[in-house]
């Protein structure tokens, strides 16, 4: 049985309010009455200028006698204001008329309870729709399966409380202490949490959807399979925090920190990210397609298996982060800086990758056909078995890049610089590389039957059993170049320099060497 009525709870409530109104009033005076001093205080300025001589004549004449009143009123001060904190203590100590209560199962409905303390009272299953609770002091109270739908509990304290099963739609939590509070599977939909604060709450499984979370903090808070859909979260904190399974579909999360996040298989389809803060989140398994992730930080991150199809992440930071096995086809990465990432066996499909960096990246076995990488930074990046056919790599920097074993059939490679890349056993079947650099690069065995290498740099290069039928050679520089026992027929070498390069077993059968320069050549019977 409850300890209280709701007669008794609204006339306590009553005689609060009047303390209240009391108390305001008096300060109001108090405040009016410190005005007019201040007033008369200036009124008698001028009169007490008239008197100066005569008080100064008196002053010393009283200087004894007052010295001895003031030590006696500040021994009596200090023995009033000891007394006076000690009452104080005692008052701190005294629980209020709601504190401690068993009010379970009461109907509160629309009472005011502005700033009164409920800490430790037991107000489960009660019906709180539409009472006014702002300020209200309810640490470790227990509003199991409370109804607070429409409740104002704005800067109210809630720290430890329990909010298991309660019903807070369209609640006000505005500037509210959360913090250590048990919200599992309770419901918050439409709710305003602006700039609350719920680190380390349990919010497992609970329905935030379409809330104001925005400003917010839940660092180290549990939100396992929690629904926010469609939530305002922008520059709000995570850190910390459990997402596991999360569903934050449409979300806004713009400006908000993950730091160390756990977001496994999260569901944040189309969510809008702009410039937060992920580094070392988890995020395995999460659903993030057309995700608007542009000018966000996933350094160190854990990005396996992820679905980032057609997503935003222009000026990304992703320094060494781990997208391993994950689809980011179509996705939009321009300018952002992958720098030590780990990309093996990513799909890149059609994404657009200009200038971005991937300095040391892991790429084995990634999916790049069709990818834009114009003016990337990919030195000594591994793409080793991965597949760049048709793909865009004007431009780019690919110097001591591991590309062995690799598919650029069919891809644009236009005055880029590849020195001292391994290009061993590569697909470069009709690639366009004019004007390309690639200065003692290792291209053994490569199939180029068909590309374009006008004005190409293949000084020191080896290409010994390549495969280079019906290439186009015109004005290429091959100086120094080992072509041991590779196929040229066909070609076309006009203008082309191979001044003390290696043609030893070389088929250079139908080649047109209109103009060649064969200098030093070894291995070459001119005809």
């Amino acid at each position: 049985m409850p300890d209280l009525t709701r007669e008794e709870v609204e006339s306590i409530l009553d005689e609060y309010a009047e303390t209240l109104k009391a108390q305001m009033q008096e300060e109001e005076d108090e405040f009016v009455d410190e005005d007019d001093d201040f007033d008369i205080e200036d009124d008698d300025d001028e009169d007490d200028e008239d008197e100066t001589s005569s008080e100064d004549s008196e002053s010393d004449d009283s200087e004894s006698s007052e010295e001895s009143e003031s030590s006696e009123e500040s021994e009596t001060g200090s023995e009033l204001a000891t007394t006076e904190e000690g009452i104080a203590e005692i008052e701190e100590i005294v629980l209020g008329p709601l504190e401690e209560k068993d009010l379970s199962g009461l109907d509160l409905s629309g009472l005011n309870f502005f700033t009164i303390s409920l800490s430790g009272s037991n107000l489960s299953e009660c019906n709180l729709q539409g009472a006014d609770l702002s300020g209200t002091n309810l640490e470790n109270s227990d509003l199991t399966k409370a109804k607070l739908v429409d409740a104002n509990l704005e800067a109210a304290r809630l720290h430890g409380a329990i909010l298991k099963e309660a019903s807070m739609e369209d609640a006000n939590f505005q500037d509210a202490d959360a913090s250590n509070v048990d919200a599992q599977n309770a419901t918050m939909e439409n709710a305003n949490l602006r700039r609350s604060k719920w680190s380390q709450a349990n919010l497992t499984e609970a329905n935030l959807m379409e809330t104001n979370l925005s400003r917010s903090d839940f660092s180290k808070a549990i939100l396992v399979r929690a629904k926010m859909e469609n939530c305002d979260i922008t520059r709000s904190k995570f850190n910390g925090a459990d997402l596991s399974a999360a569903i934050l579909t449409d979300s806004k999360m713009s400006m908000s920190g993950f730091f160390e996040c756990n977001l496994k298989a999260a569901n944040l389809m189309r969510a809008q990210l702009k410039g937060a803060k992920l580094c070392g989140a988890d995020l395995t398994d999460v659903r993030m397609p057309r995700a608007d992730l542009t000018s966000a930080d996933l350094s160190e991150a854990t990005v396996h298996n992820v679905d980032l199809s057609h997503a935003k992440l222009g000026g990304a930071i992703l320094r060494r982060t781990s997208l391993q096995n994950s689809d980011l086809s179509e996705t939009d990465l321009n300018v952002a800086d992958l720098t030590g990432a780990n990309l093996v066996n990513i799909n890149l499909r059609g994404a657009n990758l200009g200038r971005i960096k991937l300095f040391q990246a892991q790429m084995e076995g990634a999916y790049l056909s069709g990818a834009s990488l114009i003016k990337a930074k990919m030195d000594k990046v591994n793409l080793n078995n991965a597949d760049l056919s048709g793909a865009n790599l004007s431009g780019a920097e690919l110097n001591e890049a591991n590309l062995e074993n690799t598919d650029l059939s069919r891809a644009t490679i236009v005055e880029a610089s590849l020195k001292n890349t391994n290009l061993k056993n590569t697909y470069l079947l009709g690639a366009d590389l004019r004007k390309t650099n690639l200065t003692e690069s290792q291209l053994q065995g490569s199939q180029m039957s068909g590309s374009k290498l006008t004005r190409t740099i293949l000084v020191r290069a080896d290409l010994s059993d390549a495969d280079m039928r019906r290439c186009d050679l015109e004005h290429a520089n091959l100086t120094d170049a080992i072509l041991k026992k590779a196929d040229l027929s066909g070609s076309k070498a006009a203008e082309a320099v191979f001044k003390n390069a290696d043609l030893s077993s070389a088929n250079l059968q139908n080649v047109d060497t209109t103009d060649t320069v064969f200098d030093g050549c070894k291995g070459y019977d001119a005809p």
